[in-house]
């Protein structure tokens, strides 16, 4: 499999930077308010969308939002590093998930760990590494089927550079 271009593996490095500096503060945050009210307000907004309140509970909405906080993660790292698959990162996903637990309920007395939480995580970086491995899939075969300069165009003729 290829690897981005140096532009977009650069974007990609900086967006994942980001991304795991956003996820350091929201996952290791001392408090437990920031996440609680999160929840609170998202279940708010899907309920005033015509979420069922009984299918859509803090409760659920707490489990699907622990998914989807890693997708990112697992996406991105997937992307530039093409040598690890799905399943590398989903094992990675699951040391980290399991660590972020084990760090809160050592030292984040206000923050509670949570069995179910790791199995989320876990879950979002399986789901954000094989959306990664599609794209990837998909990008090698634009890349695959676009003629570069100087090589043979779609009627078989060379193109000069």
């Amino acid at each position: 499999m290829t690897t981005p271009a140096r532009g977009p593996r650069r974007l990609l490095l900086g967006l994942l930077v980001v991304y795991i500096l956003f996820l350091a503060f929201v996952l290791l945050f001392p408090r437990g308010e920031m996440p609680s009210t999160s929840v609170s307000i998202i279940t708010d907004f899907v309920q005033s969308i015509g979420g069922d309140p009984s299918l859509v509970t803090s409760e659920r909405m707490e489990v699907l939002l622990n998914v989807a906080i890693m997708v990112p993660l697992a996406l991105l790292g997937r992307l530039l590093r093409p040598g690890y698959s799905w399943r590398d990162w989903t094992a990675v996903g699951f040391v980290i998930a399991t660590a972020v637990e084990v760090f809160q309920g050592l030292f984040l007395p206000e923050r509670s760990a949570s069995a179910l939480d790791v199995v989320a995580n876990t879950t979002g970086v399986a789901v954000g590494a094989i959306i990664g491995s599609a794209l990837r899939v998909v990008i090698r075969r634009r890349d695959t089927r676009e003629p570069s300069p100087g090589t043979a165009d779609s009627v078989g003729t060379t193109e000069p550079v």
